[in-house]
């Protein structure tokens, strides 16, 4: 498993390293970066499973590096790491698309159960600072669903089979299952045709 880190604090990076070689996976392999830029470059040249970003990175918070980061590696979640919990920086990374945001409070047990979460296929904001509802309605309907629900959403809309998202993504057909099953739940529908017009209806999100 590899994972890509932006931070630029080199003790707190390696901290976060130890943790998740102890209590993730101990064949993780970490892909560091002290900047946005290198990053890039980076998973330019290798592929990674996931993202973490220190939002003390030099050139996160103004989001567009985040939402270029969402367009070149649509299949990779991308979760951030943040000092701050308040409920409204939590909203705006929803808005950014990211699939989950973990702030420094959390202890290194619940960061672990974040990222399983993320890695699994769902997203995790806190709920100390939103709710299930708020974030949904940060960004119209489809705002609550993760990267990857997002991506096989945007391929249904293209009239594509199961089997073609799944080509599509290079992920196995059940994966694609799960997550649409994850989709008509949080969209509150119950097939594909429903799924499509609670799409185009949603003044929200561009189709």
């Amino acid at each position: 498993m590899r994972i890509a880190f932006a931070s630029d604090h080199l003790v707190f990076r390696e901290a976060v390293t130890q943790a998740l070689a102890d209590g993730l996976a101990p064949e993780v392999e970490m892909i560091p970066a002290g900047d946005m830029q290198t990053a890039a470059e980076q998973l330019a040249a290798t592929e990674a499973n996931l993202m973490l970003v220190d939002l003390r990175t030099p050139g996160v918070t103004q989001g567009a590096e985040l939402k270029a980061l969402r367009r070149r590696h649509p299949a990779m979640p991308v979760v951030v790491l943040s000092g701050s919990g308040h409920r409204n920086d939590v909203l705006r990374y929803v808005r950014l698309g990211v699939d989950g945001y973990i702030p420094a409070s959390h202890s290194s047990a619940a960061m672990l159960s974040a990222l399983r979460l993320v890695l699994s296929g769902e997203s995790y904001f806190p709920s100390t600072a939103v709710t299930e509802r708020e974030a949904a309605a940060a960004d119209g309907r489809t705002a609550a669903l993760s990267t990857g629900e997002d991506d096989v959403l945007r391929l249904l809309m293209d009239g594509r089979t199961n089997k073609a998202i799944a080509r599509a993504l290079g992920v196995q057909e059940i994966t694609v299952k799960k997550r649409l099953s994850r989709v008509y739940r949080k969209l509150g529908v119950n097939n594909r045709v429903e799924a499509v017009r609670a799409v185009l209806n949603d003044p929200g999100r561009e189709h």
